[in-house]
């Protein structure tokens, strides 16, 4: 599948935007459709050189707000809490 992320390519770059191939979602993995997301304070050290991220590229930005497909996990067929 292919999805649009903002992403940095090293240390105190530009955040750039591209698509990426990704895999589907796996047997007992839900997928869930990211419309926006905010920045915590470990994605800020990328940007004021406090901590030496060393995965790059790096997908900033995981505190994420998105529509709520299923309420509670066990609506979802296959899981359970």
């Amino acid at each position: 599948m292919q999805v649009r992320a903002a992403y940095a390519r090293r240390q105190s770059a530009p955040i750039e935007v591209g698509d990426f191939a990704l895999d589907g979602p796996r047997e007992r993995e839900v997928l869930i459709e990211i419309k926006a997301a905010g920045l915590c304070h470990s994605d800020m050290s990328f940007f004021n050189g406090a901590r030496d991220w060393a995965d790059y590229p790096i997908v900033l930005g995981h505190e994420s707000r998105h529509p709520r497909r299923h309420t509670r996990m066990w609506d979802l067929p296959g899981l359970s809490t």
